[in-house]
This record gives C-alpha cells, sequence and structure tokens, in this order.
C-alpha cells in the first residue's frame, strides 16, 4: 500500500509528456530548496524558459510535432542542469528551474550550455524549424523574502524581456532580476545584470 501511494504522489507531480516535475511538483520542491538555500546561506536562482514559436508549431505542422518540440526541449533543460536543481514544465511551452548555490557565473555557464545543447540538437535533427529557447534568470540571495510565485513572475517578466530583444538585438543576454515597483532598491535582495 505505502509503495502504491508513493508511486501516485509521483504521478501526481510528474508531468504525463516530458517526465519532468509539473507545476505541483515543482513548488513543493523549490520552496523545499529555498529554505535548504537559506539555511546554508547559499544565493539560488529562478530561471523561467519558454519554447519559441510552439503555437506555430503546431499551427502548421500539428499537435504530435509540437509535442516533439516540447520534450525535445525539456531534454535540453533536463541535461543542462544538475541532478539537485528542480527542473519544471510548468505547462504548455513554460518551464521552470530552481538552482541552489546559483552566481552570475554559474547563470552565464547555464546560458551558454543551454545555447550550446540547442544549436548541437537544431544541427542533427532535420525540421522545418529551429528550436529555440527564450531564458529569464532570477538571481537571489539566500536571505530573499519574496514568495516563490512573486519569484517566478519576475523570472517570466526577464524571459519576456529576452523574448522581445530577440527581434532587436542578437546579443546574448542573462537577465537577472530587478526590484518591481513594490520594492525599494535597498530592500531588493536579487540582483539584474545583462552581459553582453
Amino acid at each position: 500500500l505505502q509503495k502504491a501511494q508513493v508511486a501516485l504522489q509521483r504521478l501526481a507531480s510528474a508531468d504525463e509528456l516530458t517526465g519532468l516535475h509539473n507545476r505541483r511538483g515543482f513548488l513543493a520542491l523549490a520552496e523545499q530548496s529555498m529554505k535548504l538555500a537559506h539555511r546554508a546561506q547559499k544565493p539560488f536562482a529562478l530561471i523561467f524558459a519558454d519554447l519559441d514559436g510552439l503555437k506555430n508549431i503546431n499551427d502548421t505542422l500539428g499537435h504530435s510535432e509540437g509535442d516533439r518540440a516540447i520534450t525535445d526541449a525539456a531534454f535540453i533543460l533536463s541535461d543542462s542542469f544538475r541532478h539537485s536543481d528542480v527542473v519544471c514544465r510548468l505547462g504548455g511551452d513554460e518551464f521552470a528551474i530552481l538552482m541552489i548555490d546559483a552566481d552570475e557565473q554559474s547563470a552565464g555557464i547555464v546560458r551558454k550550455r543551454l545555447t550550446e545543447k540547442v544549436d548541437r540538437l537544431n544541427a542533427q535533427k532535420k525540421r522545418p524549424y529551429k528550436l529555440a529557447l527564450s531564458v529569464g534568470i532570477l538571481l537571489c540571495s539566500f536571505d530573499e523574502e519574496l514568495p516563490l510565485d512573486v519569484l517566478l513572475e519576475r523570472a517570466d517578466a526577464l524571459m519576456y524581456e529576452e523574448k522581445k530583444s530577440k527581434g532587436a538585438s542578437r546579443r546574448s543576454e542573462i537577465a537577472m532580476a530587478a526590484p518591481g515597483p513594490e520594492m525599494s532598491a535597498d530592500s531588493a535582495r536579487c540582483d539584474r545584470v545583462f552581459l553582453a
């Protein structure tokens, strides 16, 4: 009975298509990871990734090809992070990752790794579109006091900024949080940095 309960819990927290954690699983594990980061006094990063052009893929090539793009993106994301990082598919074309002990340097490494893996996949697989991800990286101090849902919104906003900048610029950008309107600059515990 206990094994069956564990199996049911795992199914309830796993995304059916990708095998990654789903939103429910991510929220529970990310909250735990943030508490661990606080206790260990380690900074953490919250990463929001979006699969670019999924609607167009679905509309022109069908949902099975859209599912293939989602599973390819999920593989790249899960293969780009440590086993201790929490990687999930929030739903649709959106993914989130929580990394403990993350700083500007590790964020740059992750960005480079993601870019290389996407480029490698696009070079190997023949398809009528190029897989692309837009990513927002929010770096936070271990003593961050904002709730996870607010941090997710900020990481999402940073991802959207990158998505918009792709049309205007080809530079690679790592976006890290800035204080929102409800936070004063001196109370912010997250930082924002742009790397050319």
